[in-house]
Formats: C-alpha cells, sequence, structure tokens
C-alpha cells in the first residue's frame, strides 16, 4: 500500500509534532559584550536569554513588568543555569555557562545571566560598530548563544549584489510602508524620491532564492532636530517570491542559523531604538516573528 501524498505530510507532521513534544527546551540568548562606562569601568560579558523554543513553537522569554516589583520577580521564570554554544554564521566559537540572578533591579537587566567562572566567551571585534544601543557601541561585537548544538545553516544564506531592478522594487516596498517628514512641518509623506532612500550594507540570499535587503533614508534628507525617528533608522525587508515584506526598523543583523534542529533557519536580528533595545527572531518560512526587548527608564 502506498500513501498518498497529503497522508506523507500529515505522518511527519505528527511524528515532529511528538518528537518535540518531548524534547527539552532550547534557549536562544545573545553574549552581549561589556559596555564602557564614563568612570572608564565596564561590565563583564554575559548573556541575555531571550528566546525558547518548547511545544513546537518559539516564544520570547518574559520581558514586560508593570513595576518593580514584578520586574523582580521575572527572573524565576528564567533557566536557572544553561550550558551555551556561542556561534557565528554557522561555525561553534566555543562554550559558556551560565547563571541567573536572584532578581532584577533595573528594567535593562531582564533576561540577564552572569557567567560562571571559568568561562572563557570569545571576543570579535569585526563589525561591532553595527552593532549600537542606546547605551552606545560595544568594543566587541554580540554573539548568538544557544542552548543545543544547533547553529549550522542549511538554507546557506550569503552575502549578494542585488540587480537594479529589485533595488528599485525594494525602494517601493520601503515607500508604501514608511512616511518620511522631509520637511520638518510634521507631515510625514511618501512623496520622496527614490534617491532619497540607499541601500544598506549588502543584501542577504538564501539557496531557496529568499532575500533579505536593508534600506535607509539618506542622513542627509533629515534635517529636523533631535533624535531621528525609528522611520529614519534602516528598515529590513524579506523577499519571498515576488512580495516583499516589512521586518523592521532599526534593526541590525546579527545571525542566522537553524537554532532548534528542524532543519530550516531563523533569522536573529538586534533591535536599537529610542530608550528602547532588544532582539527579534524572525522564521522565513511564514515570516513570524517575535521580539524580546527591554527600555532603561
Amino acid at each position: 500500500m502506498t500513501l498518498g501524498g497529503s497522508a506523507t505530510i500529515w505522518i511527519a507532521a505528527v511524528a515532529s509534532a511528538l518528537l518535540g513534544a518531548g524534547r527539552e527546551p532550547v534557549y536562544v540568548g545573545v553574549l552581549e559584550p561589556p559596555q564602557e562606562h564614563a568612570s572608564g569601568q565596564s561590565q563583564q560579558f554575559h548573556v541575555r536569554v531571550a528566546f525558547r523554543f518548547g511545544d513546537g513553537r518559539w516564544s520570547a522569554m518574559p520581558h514586560e513588568a508593570a513595576d518593580e516589583n514584578a520586574l523582580a520577580k521575572l527572573a524565576a521564570e528564567f533557566p536557572r543555569e544553561v550550558s551555551w554554544t556561542i556561534a557565528l554564521q554557522g561555525k561553534s566559537l566555543g562554550q559558556v555557562s551560565s547563571v541567573r540572578p536572584p532578581a532584577y533591579s533595573g528594567y535593562s537587566d531582564v533576561g540577564l545571566e552572569n557567567l560562571n567562572a571559568g568561562s572563557k566567551p570569545p571576543a570579535i571585534r569585526d563589525s561591532a560598530a553595527a552593532f549600537g544601543t542606546w547605551m552606545g557601541t560595544a568594543r566587541y561585537r554580540p554573539l548568538l548563544a544557544v542552548s543545543g548544538p544547533y547553529y549550522h545553516d542549511p538554507d546557506q544564506w550569503g552575502h549578494f549584489e542585488a540587480p537594479a531592478a529589485m533595488r528599485k522594487k525594494a525602494v517601493a516596498a520601503f515607500r508604501r510602508q514608511i512616511a518620511l517628514d522631509m520637511t520638518c512641518d510634521g507631515k510625514p509623506t511618501r512623496g520622496y524620491p527614490d534617491s532619497a532612500i540607499l541601500i544598506y550594507g549588502k543584501p542577504y540570499r538564501s539557496v531557496h532564492g529568499d532575500v533579505l535587503i536593508a534600506l535607509l533614508p539618506d542622513p542627509r534628507r533629515n534635517r529636523c532636530g533631535g533624535p531621528a525617528g525609528d522611520q529614519w533608522q534602516s528598515a529590513w525587508f524579506h523577499l519571498k517570491g515576488d512580495n516583499f515584506r516589512w521586518i523592521g526598523n532599526g534593526l541590525t543583523l546579527l545571525d542566522i542559523g537553524d537554532y532548534n534542529g528542524n532543519g530550516a533557519t531563523e533569522i536573529l536580528f538586534q533591535y536599537d531604538g529610542y530608550d528602547r533595545d532588544g532582539y527579534v527572531l524572525l522564521d522565513p518560512r511564514d515570516e513570524s516573528k517575535i521580539e524580546f526587548s527591554w527600555s532603561y527608564h
């Protein structure tokens, strides 16, 4: 007897769900580098636990608290101790372990775990300047931390040169998504020229033909005073087929890999905004995304 295609897919889905149900949860975090302070002192490397894969789905770790009492109780929602693989671009850079604090004392501490004695975190200077935060730019770049041996990229994402037609369509997608206040009169418009939007960095393409591309409004066009809003930050789009889907503004691509061992990649971004930082995890198969973020005040 030969099973039909639908039956085969259904059996595979059930088997995958059963396998996922019996697994330990997988945590994804970020090895964050020390931040320099005006006093000349710097913090230590630490891991911020941001996402959890369990019961067949990804979720963000708890990160919202109404007051300081609720904030202090959030620590109990995080794993007591975790062994991490630190990786970048599909390659392991080493292992560290972390332990959670008894409580969080500030909103920007949510998810932080201290490294255990003996952990030797890898320190990468390359591209560090791209990962600015509300607190400034560190000497080293943040790195993926995953609690399982899951960091390879089966979809083989890599840089490529986007053709002119694709760049033009990307600018059109930017215009549909984002209005800009070009005259500082409080009236954002989508009537700006294509030349006002720049391709930010190099686009990425997977072996399946999906594309990640970032665009940035020309900073010289922003003549308004005060901090630039998210609309003036880099905006990332996912191109699947002929459809450009907006991912978010103020993002920097941190890593791409299969973080739960299911054979498909997830994409991890760092987010930097006004008085708020965080991470975004994108599943390019269905373009779903989840966010873990924190404020400073």
